[in-house]
């Protein structure tokens, strides 16, 4: 109850409280326009590069970029495997999109 008396007795808290909830209509369309954007570009991602970001895990050398077929790769017996962020659906496009606008987290 102590934050709602301060926001009562202080008219400075008032007005900005009242300017954060007449935002609100305008952040909920730049976050819409966002997730609108990302949506596209995650189609066009998983159009370009649908289940082409994999590699051969397990791979001899420990090289896994040597080794470009899956299968070659069963053959030396790795795991023909995806990355963790990749655009194999439209979802996981989104994922990736968001990520890599973040800047974080990309390992």
């Amino acid at each position: 109850m102590r934050p709602v008396r301060i926001i009562t007795h202080s008219h400075s808290m008032q007005v900005l409280l009242s300017t954060l909830l007449q935002s609100i209509a305008g952040i909920f369309n730049v976050l819409l326009l966002i997730v609108i954007v990302w949506f596209m570009f995650s189609i066009l991602g998983v159009s370009l590069l649908g289940k082409k970001l994999v590699y051969c895990s397990n791979a001899p050398d420990n090289n896994p970029y040597l080794i470009v077929d899956n299968e070659t790769c069963l053959q030396k017996k790795g795991k023909w495997v995806s990355y963790p962020l990749n655009y194999d659906s439209v979802l996981n496009g989104m994922l990736t999109l968001l990520v890599t606008s973040s800047l974080n987290n990309w390992d």
